[in-house]
């Protein structure tokens, strides 16, 4: 006598299994219930259709796949190499409306016709448990011999995939959180990091955890639309993940970047190395994403990994005062930040809007009102330690224009150029409303 069955409870009954069908549907559930991988499930499948056929997740990701002996789909190995459905044969789908039919699981079984990429058509079942749709069970019909039996079979295997989908999925599920929670303790996000207990998640999720790791920050120069920003990050990450794969560096999104933990043994490599490394991730991830820009900070090497949350701050401190100093695009170590380190440690401790100079906030209003080029034309002057041939070249400027700029500045400021005292403290001005503007930004 046929029976029916259900995926789970609350579902439709799918369909009613003929008795030549009903072996195969309990020999494919009882593989999947004792932990049968997705590979041998479809294996099953396949040797029943004796077609090649493919299981993706519900984003048309690529999960496993099966040929009968000698014979190969053109589809199929199109989606191999994509990974999934090509996104020229999605772009298809979705123009004719198939997609949204897929998705929305507007009936059971679904026939692609041939087109981009497959020559072959394919008929495709959602694999839906309580409502929930899981993925897509694909088998390709080659010369348009699938009989009959394709769609009952097709159906039978639905229960014993979706028990493999769920199974893996929860397992998938798990351990992504777990190594969520890992990077976030590494990373000191929810306090001081403790050593041993770090050690011991590692050891349990497999992670070789390094004696200690350089923090590296990259960034987006420009931050992408807000609608884009996300998608932009993920690709950064994923092509930094890429470049890094055998180097068991640990990567983590940012809200306009990524930071790098890159692992040191035997205090290899050196800064030098590790610059030279965030300089050639910079070029390489750009190339995948030039619009945007990108700039790297690297923090100090901490002694061990409870050292890591502070190196970070480090590493994003270099990045942003690299960025105001010297411009966009480069690489910046924070043992690189001179004066700035010591600025910035006052920063913290106190008020940056406690440091004043009237006589630079008078310069910053003029610029920000006329001119426009007499604080810019002030820090070259102090950074050329007053030597003003030095200064015109590097402002592209006539020697008598940068006189008369220098004589504006003496005006506003009242301060006297030439006496070392008051250009250290207009120098020291300069950088703390640096390291303002960095902090400001920071939020």
């Amino acid at each position: 006598m046929p029976i029916s069955f259900y995926l789970a409870e609350g579902d439709s009954p799918h369909h009613t299994l003929s008795p030549e069908i009903q072996p195969f549907a309990l020999d494919l559930t009882r593989l999947a219930l004792e932990g049968a991988a997705l590979q041998d499930l479809l294996v099953s499948v396949c040797t029943a259709l004796e077609a090649p056929v493919s299981l993706e997740d519900r984003e048309f990701n690529l999960l496993a796949h099966a040929s009968p002996a000698g014979k190969t789909a053109r589809g199929l190995e199109a989606m191999v190499r994509a990974e999934g459905t090509p996104p020229a044969r999605l772009r298809e789908l979705e123009d004719s409306g198939l997609l949204r039919q897929l998705r929305h699981q507007e009936q059971g079984l679904t026939t692609l016709p041939a087109g981009c990429e497959q020559p072959e058509s394919r008929h495709v079942l959602p694999v839906v448990v309580g409502g929930t749709l899981h993925g897509f069970l694909s088998c390709f019909d080659l010369d348009g011999q699938a009989g009959p039996r394709t769609p009952l079979i097709m159906q039978a295997a639905q229960a014993g995939i979706a028990v493999g989908l769920l199974r893996d999925n929860g397992l998938t599920d798990g351990e992504h959180r777990m190594r969520q929670q890992f990077q976030q303790e590494l990373l000191g996000e929810h306090g001081p990091v403790q050593l041993e207990r770090l050690q011991r998640k590692a050891s349990y999720l497999g992670i070789q955890l390094a004696p200690t790791y350089w923090p590296v920050m990259l960034e987006f120069d420009v931050a992408p639309p807000e609608e884009q920003l996300a998608e932009e990050v993920r690709k950064l990450c994923n092509t930094l993940g890429g470049l890094l794969s055998f180097r068991q560096a640990v990567i983590t999104h940012r809200p306009r970047g990524a930071t790098i933990l890159y692992p040191v043994k035997d205090g290899h490599p050196s800064l030098d190395k590790i610059k030279e490394m965030a300089e050639s991730l910079r070029q390489k991830a750009m190339q995948s994403l030039p619009a945007w820009g990108a700039s790297v900070g690297v923090g100090e090497l901490p002694q061990d990994c409870t050292g890591i949350h502070r190196g970070l701050q480090e590493a994003r401190h270099a990045l942003r005062i690299g960025r105001t100093t010297q411009g966009n695009g480069r690489v910046t170590s924070f043992s690189e930040l001179g004066i700035f380190r010591m600025l910035l440690q006052f920063a913290h401790s106190q008020d940056p809007g406690e440091f004043a100079c009237d006589a630079l906030q008078r310069l910053l209003d003029y610029d920000q009102q006329a001119d426009k080029e007499l604080v810019k034309t002030l820090h070259a002057f102090l950074s050329c330690n007053g030597n003003l041939t030095e200064t015109s070249d590097r402002l592209y400027i006539h020697r008598n224009t940068l006189k008369y700029r220098l004589e504006r500045i003496r005006d506003i400021t009242q301060v006297d150029l030439d006496e070392s005292e008051q250009r250290l403290m207009l120098h020291l001005g300069l950088k703390m409303h640096q390291i303002s503007q960095t902090l400001r930004e920071r939020g």
